[in-house]
């Protein structure tokens, strides 16, 4: 007879034969083992009393160095999300055993087997909303509770059972990707060998966009006048409508004339220890301007409008020295802690805004009206930098995601809408519209991944749906979105031609 209950009804008995299953088909301990509940750590004070007590049974002889390395490593990762840092990992291979991959693909976890599931472990992994491309792989769109599940089954985390933060153990598998770059390009031999004996699915780096001939130079204006006014000790101000690529002109002028620079992203909430330095958690850390003071780097000061004009006034001293000698008596600024700082060869100082900040602006809200002694530290050396035709076109790759950039643009410009189509945008467009179009074309071995990988179509809905209902609608009719994006109908329009906007 034809099984009719739901999965909601048989979710318990099916879950909890499945993670018994678990428990005997992996031989690896868990690397939480002895810390009990990460969620009862619930303040710094308690991991830095708990690292202490680690360390107290090291001096006594009663724990490994190295497993009390693994247990305080944890406990710093934990403590790191106290701080509320992101806790995704990066994308590529998460955790590889014996058994099973798991791994972080685009906006997906994929599970991978050694062999196929019973019937009990199939139905766990689909109740949680894992659907099966072959026997041995399934996916699901990324969550929390679905990544901890697939660790869970890679690993031998019990996380229901036992109560582990799911925020701590997601927390270690982000310290691990970052700490040791794990990815399927820098896989050691040995882990490439386990892939492989799992039947891992292949997947390939995203392609590189095409060479366009065109000199980007002399697409930018005023940029060897920027050039020459950095090299002579003059603080550059770039102002420009929101994703006109002000910041991406500093990087490159920093760049193109060997230097480097440390970005500096500024808010109201940029603080004096952000510019000078001062007292953390983890101690002293220098701020941003010392070390570039100190170590003659560019300091981009992103966005400057933004940021408190009583705060910003730490800035003064040091914009006033951008020109000063190296070795000069007047070549001294003092750090969070008072101590003195000589200026190194290299100095500069370039500042974004979306306005000038004489006054505070009706467009852009956050943006503050300055204090004129800071303003009058770029005087002479304000450029604007607007929307460049050449360019934007070069970073979207393909005229087609050109033209889909420009149609998006339009609407919001023509709406008034608080949003912006960037030349980041555009960018990332034109990569994800090829590496579409590659596997479209049969280029790639991961052309199984052509409708469940990332697609053009996908970064305009990422657009779209940061509107309002009705704003959605009028946007997508204005962007004839069923003739051109229901069902990827751009993927047989030629790529080196504009959309015909209906």
């Amino acid at each position: 007879m034809k099984n009719t209950r739901t999965n909601k009804q048989r979710s318990p008995r099916i879950e909890r034969a499945a993670f018994e299953r678990l428990k005997a088909y992996h031989n690896s301990r868990s690397t939480l083992s002895g810390l009990g509940n990460l969620a009862d750590y619930r303040t710094v004070q308690d991991i830095d009393n708990k690292i202490a007590e680690i360390e107290s049974e090291v001096a006594s002889g009663t724990m490994e160095r190295e497993r009390a390395d693994d247990r305080i490593a944890i406990l710093r990762i934990r403590r790191q999300g106290l701080r509320g840092e992101s806790t995704i990992p990066p994308e590529g291979t998460v955790k590889v055993t014996n058994n099973c991959v798991i791994s972080r693909i685009g906006g997906n976890i994929v599970i991978s087997l050694s062999e196929a599931p019973d019937d009990r472990l199939r139905a766990a992994c689909e109740l949680q909303g894992f659907v099966f491309d072959t026997n041995l792989t399934c996916r699901a769109p990324f969550s929390t509770n679905r990544y901890i599940f697939a660790l869970e089954l890679c690993q031998g985390y019990e996380a229901v059972e036992k109560g582990l933060d799911v925020d701590a153990v997601t927390n270690v598998i982000a310290n691990y990707m970052e700490s040791y770059k794990v990815g399927f390009d820098g896989l050691s031999e040995e882990v490439r060998n386990a892939i492989e004996s799992t039947k891992k699915l292949e997947w390939e780096n995203a392609p590189d966009l095409p060479v366009v001939d065109a000199s980007e130079v002399e697409d930018i204006p005023d940029y060897y006048k920027i050039i020459d006014d950095i090299k002579l000790g003059h603080n550059v101000f770039l102002v420009g409508p929101a994703g006109s690529g002000k910041t991406y002109l500093a990087e490159k002028i920093c760049r193109d004339i060997k230097r480097q620079y440390i970005t500096l992203n500024c808010s109201q909430y940029t603080s004096p220890g952000d510019i000078k330095g001062g007292p953390t958690i983890d101690g002293y850390v220098e701020g941003a301007l010392i070390n570039c003071w100190a170590d003659g780097k560019v300091l981009i000061l992103d966005e400057l409008p933004k940021i408190d004009p009583n705060t910003a006034g730490l800035l003064n001293e040091a914009l006033a020295k951008t020109k000063v000698r190296v070795g000069s008596d007047r070549a001294v600024i003092y750090n969070g802690r008072n101590e003195p700082k000589q200026k190194a060869e290299g100095f500069g100082v370039i500042a974004t805004g979306n306005v000038f900040p004489t006054a505070e602006s009706a467009s852009y809200t956050a943006n503050t009206r300055q204090d004129l002694s800071l303003l009058d530290r770029f005087s002479g050396s304000v450029y604007y930098v607007g929307f460049n035709e050449k360019i934007e076109k070069k970073s979207a790759g393909a005229l087609l995601v050109y033209s889909v950039g420009m149609r998006l643009r339009q609407w919001i410009l023509e709406n008034r809408v608080d949003s912006t189509i960037s030349l980041r945008w555009l960018e990332t467009a034109g990569s994800v519209y090829y590496q579409e179009m590659a596997r479209k074309n049969g280029e790639r071995k991961d052309v199984w991944a052509l409708d469940s990988g990332k697609t053009l179509k996908d970064h305009v809905d990422a657009v779209i749906t940061t509107f309002n209902r009705s704003q959605q609608d009028n946007l997508r009719v204005y962007m004839d979105y069923d003739r051109v994006f229901a069902t990827h109908q751009y993927r047989d329009l030629p790529s080196d031609n504009m959309i015909n906007w209906q």
